[in-house]
């Protein structure tokens, strides 16, 4: 979170994860995700604007960018007034080249329910470029200021105000069908496998079996795995919030006790015995710096209403 005054205006950006990481599954991602917004929602904050930024210079609308397009979709809703598409990367690229990618953008199907909300007429792209600078930025700010108003996202009424858990709202149903299509393949696969290793064993192909059990393990792995992404969904608002009020206390805990450590450490440096000598406790040591930093953070994550 970054907060800033603009034209007289409290400003805070919010930068969120994004879905197709590869260390990271979806769900995972969603449930990060649902966990701020519900937290905000409770605390009667609304978001004023999405922005969801696309590199430019990416040659072609992959199956990865549509379904996390898709995504973002149904995360905030084909009612938000305040959705912003921006081009980023527009220096690794030629101008022309960005241009026809930008018009390819405009045609994109799941982008066009934004097109309609927004009043955007045929040639006049509801797309902005940000290259870093930041004039570009402040016309990013100034058109959401501009033509948006605080309000609630889809994910936010399914899950508070509709009490729904997030498996069953629209982003969820999403990645839970994902997820319900692995878990099938690996059960699937699991018994094929299982069939194979009863052959091996008869024909006492000891080397065979073992493959076969290897094979069966990861599998089952990955099954046991899909599974417990699939509980993750299962949570509700009400989850989300004692969750992120949970991390909260345990990140001033843990604060806390370094505070405490700082306090010994500070001390031992004012010990009569040891104001004479070499002492191994420098103020570099203390990270006082690092804790200003770390208690910043945490303010910034109380959901503060804007």
């Amino acid at each position: 979170m970054y907060e800033c005054k603009y034209k007289g205006k409290r400003v805070i950006l919010v930068d969120t994860p994004g879905f197709d990481d590869t260390s990271r599954p979806d769900s995972e991602i969603l449930h990060e995700l649902a966990l701020w917004l519900n937290k905000a929602f409770h605390r009667h904050v609304l978001l004023t604007g999405a922005i969801y930024m696309q590199s430019i210079s990416e040659s072609r609308l992959s199956g990865s960018v549509r379904r996390i397009w898709t995504m973002v979709r149904e995360l905030c809703g084909e009612e938000r007034t305040g959705f912003l598409l921006v081009t980023s990367k527009w220096n690794y690229i030629k101008f022309e080249v960005g241009e026809a990618r930008e018009k390819e953008l405009w045609n994109f199907r799941d982008y066009r329910p934004w097109q309609r909300k927004i009043g955007s007429q045929r040639g006049q792209f509801p797309t902005l470029r940000y290259g870093g600078r930041r004039e570009e930025a402040e016309v990013i700010l100034d058109y959401i200021i501009r033509n948006a108003k605080p309000e609630a996202l889809a994910i936010q009424t399914e899950m508070a105000s509709n009490r729904v858990p997030l498996m069953a709202t629209r982003a969820g149903r999403r990645i839970a069908d994902s997820f319900q299509m692995y878990k099938t393949r690996h059960a699937r696969d699991i018994e094929s496998l299982e069939e194979e290793e009863e052959l091996a064993r008869n024909e006492q192909n000891l080397a065979r079996l073992a493959e076969i059990q290897h094979e069966i393990d990861s599998y089952r792995h990955k099954f046991d795995q899909t599974e417990m992404q699939l509980a993750r969904l299962q949570t509700t608002s009400e989850d989300l919030i004692k969750e992120f009020d949970l991390r909260r206390s345990k990140d001033w805990e843990a604060l806390l006790q370094k505070l405490r450590r700082t306090e010994v450490r500070f001390a031992e440096m004012h010990r009569p015995e040891t104001a004479d000598n070499d002492i191994s406790i420098s103020m570099d040591q203390l990270d006082l710096d690092k804790l200003d930093e770390e208690i910043d953070e945490i303010n910034q994550s109380k959901c503060e209403p804007m």
